[in-house]
C-alpha cells in the first residue's frame, strides 16, 4: 500500500520524517509517495551553511524549523504567497538582504554568535541568533554592534518602516511570543497606524 505524504509526518504512524526524499517510513517500513507542493522549493539544507545565496529563492531567509511547522499546519502555500509578494514584493532579495546572510555566515564561521532553535514571530519567520561573545555586524557600510547575550534577528522592509529601522539587523533580547504574524496583516497595522496619526 503506498501512502501520499503532504507533511512532515508519516500518514500510518504518524513519525516524524525527516525529509521529503524518503521512499519508505524508518519507523513503520510503508511505502511513502512524497508530494511535494506545487511551485515551492523546499530547502534541504540549513541556508546558514550555503556559500552563495540566490536572491530568487524565496526561502532564504525563513527558518527551517518555521517552515516545517508550516508544513505541519498545511500552511506552506499561504506562506509562500505571502512571502513572494508581501515581504519581497514580487522582487527578488535586496543586496542589503543577502548582505546580511553574508554577515551572519561571517559570524557563524567565526564562533561569535550561534543559531537558536527560535525564529522571529513574523513573516518571513527568520531565524534568532544569540551572541556568544561582543561583535559587529558590517551591512552597506554601517555598524551594527551587539553585546554577549544579545539577540540578532533579520527584519523585513514592512517591519523595518513600522519600527523606523534604517537597515534590516534587530538587535536585543527578545521574549517569547506564541503567535504568528503574516507579512500582509502587519501591512494592514500599518494602515490602521498611519489613519490614527493623521487624525
Amino acid at each position: 500500500m503506498v501512502f501520499n505524504v503532504k507533511s512532515l509526518s508519516c500518514p500510518n504512524c504518524d513519525e516524524f520524517l525527516s525529509n521529503l526524499d524518503l521512499k519508505i517510513c524508518p519507523h513503520c517500513g510503508i511505502e511513502l509517495l512524497i508530494q511535494r507542493e506545487k511551485f515551492i522549493f523546499f530547502p534541504e539544507e540549513d541556508i546558514s551553511k550555503k556559500g552563495e545565496f540566490d536572491p530568487y529563492n524565496i526561502w532564504l531567509l525563513a527558518d527551517p524549523i518555521a517552515i516545517a511547522n508550516f508544513i505541519l499546519e498545511g500552511k506552506l502555500v499561504e506562506l509562500e504567497q505571502d512571502i513572494r509578494y508581501n515581504v519581497m514584493r514580487g522582487e527578488p532579495w535586496q543586496e542589503v538582504d543577502l548582505e546580511y546572510l553574508y554577515e551572519i555566515k561571517r559570524l557563524l564561521e567565526l564562533g561569535v554568535i550561534k543559531k537558536t532553535t527560535s525564529y522571529w514571530f513574523c513573516s518571513p519567520f527568520p531565524t534568532i541568533y544569540k551572541a556568544l561573545k561582543k561583535g559587529s555586524l558590517r551591512i552597506f557600510r554601517k555598524k551594527y554592534i551587539f553585546k554577549k547575550g544579545e539577540e540578532i534577528v533579520w527584519r523585513c522592509q514592512m517591519d523595518r518602516e513600522l519600527r523606523n529601522l534604517d537597515g534590516p539587523v534587530l538587535i536585543g533580547k527578545f521574549t517569547y511570543k506564541k503567535m504568528t504574524m503574516y507579512c500582509k496583516e502587519m501591512e494592514n497595522t500599518m494602515k490602521g497606524k498611519r489613519i490614527l496619526i493623521k487624525r
